[in-house]
């Protein structure tokens, strides 16, 4: 998800609730022994934070930091 203007602090707010609450499912079902739940549940936590992180930036790492050509697009 990405929001741009006077929302998209609150857009931000609400990516960590249900990052945190994607976390505490993951808690549970590790509680409760399970082996594929836990794992799918922290990967979800961990699309999460990467997809703001890339909101956040707008563009590759590598084009902004060295000045390199991204695929289709100048840096």
């Amino acid at each position: 998800m990405q929001v741009q203007g006077p929302p998209a602090s609150a857009a931000e707010v609400l990516a960590a609730r249900t990052r945190t609450a994607a976390l505490h499912v993951a808690a549970v079902h590790r509680q409760a022994r399970r082996l594929e739940e836990p794992r799918l549940w922290s990967t979800r936590t961990r699309r999460i934070l990467k997809d703001g992180r890339t909101a956040r930036r707008g563009r590759s790492v590598r084009a902004t930091s060295a000045g390199l050509r991204t695929l289709g697009r100048r840096p």
